[in-house]
């Protein structure tokens, strides 16, 4: 993942950005399957079964995403 830092912050630039996003999504759904809301907007949940086109409950939504992330993640080349 590409970062750049600067006076004690951080920046995800690139190609990086989706894969932040994707992590970010996972981290939230986690979060609302033990019952918290994350936000006024749409649901880490309904983002993830739009975008991702995954289907069942939030416990089978969260499995499938986290094997959808895994198997990428198999198919990036390391550095």
């Amino acid at each position: 993942m590409t970062v750049e830092t600067f006076d004690g912050g951080f920046v995800v630039t690139g190609d990086s950005i989706q894969e932040f996003r994707k992590r970010t999504l996972l981290r939230a759904l986690m979060l609302e399957v033990k019952g918290m809301k994350i936000s006024r907007g749409a649901s880490a949940y309904s983002i993830i079964k739009k975008e991702y086109g995954l289907t069942g409950s939030k416990q089978k939504v969260l499995e499938q995403f986290q094997q959808l992330i895994s198997e990428r993640a198999e198919l990036i080349p390391a550095p």
